[in-house]
């Protein structure tokens, strides 16, 4: 061998490695990873080496999801931390962003995953359930890529 790493194949200008589609280890912090498309990027972007930030919603039942979806990605022998913080408080997320720093490094990738919906007729929300998804969707959108950056 001549001391490359050659496992990975070529990268792209952008760091991404052209043949498989990974990116090169760092840290990604993905909102909203306690279920579903969240879970299963946190997985994938353990699983390509890179160490996790696993943020949901502070209530019991996303907890102790996400908890689940780190212990899984541990036990793949990936790296994965829960962070939970409501995406749509200022305060929260530049909270969340501080201890994700502090305890596993810069973030060099997030993915904005959380969403609010309404499981009603559109008719039948109200204004405050409105707010509610325009502040997680939008707002906590906003507020994660600028901390980020």
């Amino acid at each position: 061998m001549n001391g490359r790493d050659t496992t990975r194949g070529p990268s792209t200008a952008n760091g991404q490695d052209a043949v498989r589609g990974r990116w090169p280890a760092g840290v990604a912090l993905v909102t909203g990873a306690s279920r579903g498309i969240g879970a299963a990027t946190a997985r994938r972007l353990a699983a390509d080496g890179m160490a996790v930030a696993i943020n949901s919603y502070p209530d019991e039942a996303m907890l102790s999801a996400a908890k689940h979806v780190a212990a899984e990605i541990e036990h793949a022998g990936g790296h994965a931390a829960v962070y939970p913080a409501d995406i749509s408080d200022a305060s929260a997320v530049d909270e969340l962003f501080t201890r994700c720093e502090h305890d596993l490094g810069r973030v060099t990738a997030l993915v904005l995953n959380a969403a609010a919906t309404a499981r009603e007729p559109w008719t039948d929300i109200t204004e405050a359930t409105w707010d509610h998804i325009t502040n997680v969707n939008l707002k906590g959108a906003f507020l994660c890529t600028r901390r980020a950056f």
